[in-house]
């Protein structure tokens, strides 16, 4: 039995996310039908091909079920009821943040199992600098649903909002040989990261993507706690 409250917090929402099928299989949908698409056609070299974008895809768009939650609770005084019990603030923010993250981070495991099983050849060295990406890109962007919680105020719209906002970094991110401000997006650290999974390994790359990741996760958790509301 969990004595913390801040973790038995994080873990009743943790099991929450778990027991929510439905949710998870919505959100594995569309990035398997597309894995699963090339390999029944027998085309490998264009399943390869794509996959770094469907993985990338899988954890930009993680944050809007923390988003829809966040701003749902607000709008049902789940918030105000909450201000009560034992768990800060900033723990608050963080067990919500936390247990999406776990729950996006599965998902892309099972992308990534799907890849292997039907042949995505992949290093050591290349399946860790992912397997970090993967935490360090669902955890950034998971943050930042948690940010645009607290500037969007409707449940009916967050997701679409998330999606406008999200969708124009997403495919920028993805578009080779960018310069300027474009490198300097989350989205482009972290599709940068993933594209070593078919690609050479580059230092510079991956220290740049990492460092890069945590201060937008550091700056999206700030903005998060500066702008909150209770209701």
């Amino acid at each position: 039995m969990m004595t913390d409250p801040t973790l038995a917090f994080t873990w009743a929402l943790l099991r929450a996310n778990l027991r929510d099928v439905r949710a998870i299989i919505v959100n594995l949908l569309a990035p398997v039908a597309i894995v699963v698409m090339f390999i029944a056609t027998g085309n490998r070299e264009g399943m390869i091909f794509i996959f770094p974008l469907v993985l990338s895809f899988s954890v930009l768009f993680g944050g809007s079920a923390l988003m829809v939650r966040m701003i749902a609770w607000r709008q049902g005084r789940v918030f105000r009821r909450l201000a009560v019990t034992p768990v800060p603030l900033p723990n608050l923010i963080l067990g919500l943040i936390l247990a999406q993250l776990v729950v996006n981070i599965m998902q892309v495991q099972v992308l990534l199992a799907l890849g292997v099983m039907f042949g995505l050849e992949i290093t050591l060295p290349q399946l860790l600098v992912v397997e970090g990406a993967v935490v360090l890109g669902s955890l950034a962007f998971t943050a930042f649903g948690a940010a645009l919680s607290t500037v969007v105020h409707r449940v009916d719209v967050a997701s679409t909002a998330y999606v406008l906002i999200m969708m124009p970094l997403a495919f920028t991110g993805l578009l080779p040989d960018l310069s300027g401000v474009v490198r300097l997006l989350p989205s482009t650290m972290f599709t940068d990261l993933v594209r070593i999974i078919d690609g050479p390994l580059d230092v510079p790359t991956v220290l740049i993507g990492v460092g890069g990741l945590l201060a937008y996760t550091a700056l999206f958790l700030w903005f998060a706690g500066w702008r909150f509301r209770w209701d």
